[in-house]
């Protein structure tokens, strides 16, 4: 701070224009300092993240999968970017496979996520869009000297208890209630997006007007690879376990619940039941000074002393 303000004395600053930037100055500086005390670090941790950007580094890259956005008639997922000379341009992980090139038009989503990527246009490795791209020829297509990993959310998909017992491959859709049928649909929707190349996912995704019909003969056609297959395994197996609710504790191990609890409306009916049957027999002893009947055994305590 002290080498800045002497250089704008150097400037010729005056004394007003000196005490104003300091006083700025000086705000800005704790500013900085007040949000970030609580990231204490020493020096050799500050220099690596200054050099690497974080700590945490993984075996593998990622791919976002955004299956939602691809239904929608306006995207919205643009990014705005720049470039050197300052023109600005549009980023869109949509447009990116909807554009893709020519070259790979039989590319399923998944592996374009996995293979190639949106960068800045290198003369022997990039391809053209198949049509005008947002990016405005910016970013050109280009594949990955590593491939990436695809992240699938398994919350996206469908338990499979849903489907009442139904196959998705071997069920007979014509006897499946219409709806399990929009389940299933709406599951095939999902599954046909990753695995099967689109261009539209409204409609070419479709075989007569459904999600599910095209998916089954994908499989049928064996147009679905085993790595694909296995992955839609896993992701289901994930989905499906939420059923297994949490582990017990400790304490849940080793006690045991009543094998039976009353709800306390079960509870308020016996006392109310229990109530009516003391009044009926005080009622019946004030009238006849007696308890016969029944009363008389079912009120008295075991030295023979009336309970009430």
């Amino acid at each position: 701070m002290q080498d800045l303000m002497t250089e704008r004395m150097r400037a010729g600053d005056t004394e007003q224009e000196q005490e104003t930037s300091s006083i700025g100055l000086k705000g800005m500086i704790g500013a900085a300092l007040m949000a970030t005390k609580a990231h204490k670090v020493a020096a050799p941790m500050a220099s690596y993240l200054i050099r690497n950007g974080s700590r945490f580094h993984f075996s593998h890259d990622f791919a976002y999968v955004n299956i939602d956005s691809f239904f929608k008639e306006v995207h919205e997922d643009f990014d705005i970017s720049a470039d050197e000379n300052g023109s600005v341009f549009f980023k869109s992980s949509v447009a990116n496979y909807l554009y893709r090139p020519i070259e790979l038009e039989h590319v399923c989503l998944y592996d374009f996520l996995a293979k190639y990527s949106a960068c800045k246009p290198v003369k022997k490795k990039s391809l053209d869009w198949a049509r005008s791209h947002p990016s405005k020829n910016h970013l050109k297509i280009r594949p990955l000297k590593e491939e990436h990993v695809p992240v699938i959310n398994y919350l996206d998909f469908l338990d499979t208890k849903r489907f009442e017992g139904n196959n998705l491959f071997t069920c007979d859709i014509e006897t499946i209630s219409p709806e399990t049928r929009s389940i299933m649909e709406e599951h095939a929707r999902r599954c046909c997006v990753l695995f099967v190349p689109f261009r539209n996912a409204n409609t070419d995704l479709k075989s007569n007007g459904c999600y599910l019909e095209r998916w089954r003969k994908e499989k049928q056609n064996g147009k679905l690879s085993a790595h694909h297959e296995q992955l839609l395994m896993n992701v289901q197996n994930c989905r499906n376990s939420m059923n297994g609710g949490r582990p017990l504790d400790m304490i849940e191990r080793l006690t045991m619940k009543p094998s039976k609890m009353l709800h306390r409306e079960e509870i308020d009916v016996e006392e109310e039941e229990e109530d009516d049957l003391i009044n009926e027999a005080m009622d019946h002893f004030l009238v006849t000074g007696s308890l016969e009947g029944g009363y008389d055994n079912d009120f008295r305590d075991g030295r023979g002393r009336f309970q009430f």
